[in-house]
């Protein structure tokens, strides 16, 4: 599951990056939708499919780019995302649109967290089995037990 202060850089990156790479007139959508997934979609120009790839990594950005910035904002989005089980999906154009660039944040659902926010805990049990073994001293078994 992800953490409140990981999902919130994540939100503020993708956020910053469709404000800085759209028009002044463009529209920054953001909407949550079954999955859980979000979805950060803006106006600006259409991103080659090979760069969509290669944005991801560290200090990559897109041909022309005139916005501030090192180039890490996706890759940090993606590394919290991977490290909290979630994913990274980038598009453009964006969803039923001719030109634009939408991000979209897959996480993991409540019934997948409640999964892997349990961790596996093991019972130890002894039992007196007042066994011998080949020197007649007395031994105690361990088991252990999933729960």
């Amino acid at each position: 599951a992800i953490e409140q202060d990981g999902l919130a850089i994540v939100l503020q990156n993708l956020i910053d990056n469709a404000v800085a790479y759209s028009n002044e007139s463009s529209t920054i959508r953001v909407w949550i939708a079954e999955g859980p997934t979000i979805h950060i979609a803006n106006d600006g120009p259409v991103v080659p499919a090979d760069e969509l790839i290669n944005i991801r990594y560290r200090f990559q950005r897109g041909s022309g780019s005139m916005a501030p910035g090192f180039g890490l904002g996706l890759s940090i989005v993606q590394q919290i995302l991977r490290r909290s089980g979630g994913s990274l999906e980038l598009q453009s154009p964006a969803s039923a649109c001719r030109d634009g660039f939408e991000a979209i944040v897959k996480l993991l659902s409540p019934s997948e967290q409640s999964v892997e926010a349990q961790p596996m805990t093991l019972i130890h049990e002894l039992k007196s089995d007042n066994q011998s073994d080949d020197t007649g001293s007395e031994n105690q078994g361990l088991s252990r037990r999933d729960h």
